[in-house]
């Protein structure tokens, strides 16, 4: 086998319902040459029995660990990187699908542009069932993603590329924050000089559970505020910018839940990250 180039980064947790058509939508891929290393993170249904399935079935498949507790995504990720010897670490969730060409245009694009540490693509919203819910759009040149960033996320973490010496650079994922690890990433990315960038295209489609947005309250609004807080001062951001980075996870998290599940089905008029290029089908 040709040696490797990229290495997905995944950790399970009782997925067993979605990982089957998760790690299908990887095997199938046009793009061949990658690995992907998990972690069972305690599991308590046939996750792991599937995980296992899929490592016998199919070599670039490959289990490292099994905790015997449940330490997170955060810890689970860099524990993952410790072991990534390919120039390229990506990133997807057990619950997710990507589509067929996902890999390969990502692949084009990092090589057409060199300078970009961390690529991320579009993506659909589905729920449980698989059911479309919402496109997903986020913005796709490195200046408009430092715009954004102050305001929402501007990377879908599941759909991301990133050079693995450039993640490893930045030290990792921060182990302090077991939710919103993604975006303290971003803003510690682009705090040491590297681009980001996304590809203007449907690559991904996205979970989303039903009822998510109640499971973000008062605590984890505030340790997003928190992120924010101290990521825009390593991107030396204006005092306006730092307060308006802190102030919309915190109206977020006072809102009673019916008023942001609403707010929902209206982002593609109010999120900033919708106002950006136009897609390619």
């Amino acid at each position: 086998m040709e040696k490797p180039l990229v290495t997905f980064m995944i950790s399970t947790y009782n997925c067993d319902t979605t990982i089957d058509e998760a790690f299908e939508s990887i095997a199938n891929q046009t793009y061949k040459n990658f690995l992907v290393k998990i972690i069972d993170d305690n599991s308590k249904d046939h996750t792991l029995e599937k995980v296992k399935n899929w490592c016998e079935r199919d070599e670039r498949f490959q289990l490292i660990n099994i905790h015997k507790e449940n330490t997170g995504l955060t810890s689970s990720l860099n524990e993952i990187l410790e072991s990534v010897d390919t120039p390229y670490a990506a990133r997807m969730d057990a619950d997710d699908i990507c589509l067929p060409e996902r890999l390969e245009k990502q692949m084009k694009y990092l090589e057409e542009h060199p300078e970009i540490s961390v690529l991320g693509t579009w993506a659909k919203d589905i729920d449980e069932n698989g059911t479309f819910i919402r496109d997903r759009r986020v913005p796709t040149d490195h200046f408009n993603i430092r715009k954004v960033i102050v305001k929402a996320s501007p990377m879908i973490h599941p759909s991301v590329i990133m050079k693995t010496e450039h993640l490893k650079d930045v030290t990792g994922y921060n182990t302090s924050y077991r939710v919103a690890q993604d975006i303290d990433l971003w803003f510690r990315f682009i705090g040491k000089g590297y681009k980001l960038a996304n590809i203007p295209e449907y690559l991904m489609l996205y979970r989303v559970i039903t009822g998510h947005a109640k499971k973000r309250g008062i605590k984890h609004r505030w340790l997003d505020a928190k992120i924010r807080w101290r990521g825009t001062r390593v991107i030396e951001s204006t005092p306006m910018e730092r307060m308006t980075a802190v102030s919309i996870p915190i109206l977020l998290g006072i809102m009673p839940s019916f008023v942001t599940s609403q707010l929902m089905k209206y982002s593609k008029y109010i999120d900033p990250r919708q106002k950006t290029q136009k897609t390619k089908k």
